[in-house]
């Protein structure tokens, strides 16, 4: 806790794997997600409120991406219900579509959970692209508001990200003046495109369910962060691979121009009714076309 704020180490996993993971509430956002519709998630979110009574602190942080995985609205309203004596604000970064599932879909590969492409994987995951129904989910059970929207590009950042997030939820003092513990924001690093390819490849071909198969996935997921995921010999080999044989590319760049203009309506009506821009121009970068 430091200047009035909590961050709770309730409903923070231990992964010894995937140290990054660490960082964030995955716990109470996976038992919101794994609840049956209507029914209130106990456990792990009791066990953070009473940390939240136990030390008292007037405002508490609670982050995890998976919240955003979140698409029907009785969970939200469950997590809704679970806060009611809480005044509650929600922090939401929107990335531009074609990096967000590019990156979740190396998440879920590295984590040895997604066997199939990338062009699969989106094709299975564009609802989690649709960001004006998702704010409209929210919307409906906390306000517009107490949606506090950022977009999660360089150049919309306010001095950078992590000074960026600390600006909107009013934390008193700028990321150098902060002290981190051992696992630093550099810590989750992104695995090389190759290495994702051959993570995927290996997935498939581990992808069974007996007790033997569980063991050496979870050994083989080891392997990835230890081996693949990181600056050494085997990673740097893997880079010198041709592209001839596996290619660099995981989505091309039309690919990736043709996806945003799938979502080119839903970012309009963010961009105009959330964050008052005329334009409708909710990111900044654009892509152009290989001619």
């Amino acid at each position: 806790m430091d200047k009035g704020f909590l961050y709770p180490l309730t409903g923070r996993p231990n992964a010894s794997s995937f140290p990054q993971i660490r960082v964030g509430h995955h716990k109470l956002a996976h038992e919101l997600t794994q609840e049956e519709t209507g029914i209130l998630p106990s456990s792990v979110w009791e066990d953070v409120q009473q940390e939240i009574k136990t030390l008292g602190s007037e405002n508490v942080i609670i982050s995890a991406e998976y919240f955003t995985l979140i698409l029907e609205s009785e969970k939200i309203s469950n997590l809704k219900n679970y806060l009611s004596e809480y005044e509650t604000k929600i922090v939401i970064y929107l990335r531009k579509q074609d990096d967000y599932l590019t990156s979740l879909y190396c998440e879920k590969v590295k984590m040895g959970l997604e066997s199939c492409t990338l062009q699969e994987f989106i094709k299975e995951n564009k609802p989690y692209g649709d960001y004006y129904n998702l704010l409209q989910m929210w919307r409906q059970y906390f306000g517009q508001e107490n949606l506090i929207i950022r977009v999660y590009e360089k150049s919309q950042f306010k001095n950078g990200l992590i000074n960026d997030f600390l600006n909107s939820i009013d934390f008193p003092l700028e990321a150098s003046q902060m002290k981190y513990n051992s696992f630093s924001l550099s810590s989750n690093v992104s695995q090389s495109r190759k290495a994702t390819k051959i993570m995927q490849r290996l997935n498939k071909i581990n992808g069974g369910n007996t007790a033997i198969q569980k063991r050496l996935k979870r050994k083989m997921v080891s392997l990835y962060h230890d081996v693949l995921s990181t600056d050494n010999s085997v990673s740097n080999l893997i880079l010198k691979i041709p592209n001839s044989i596996i290619s660099d590319e995981l989505i091309s760049v039309q690919d990736r121009i043709n996806l945003l203009q799938e979502f080119a309506e839903s970012n309009r009506r963010v961009a105009q009714e959330y964050l008052e821009r005329e334009s409708g121009q909710l990111f900044y970068s654009t892509l152009e076309p290989i001619i």
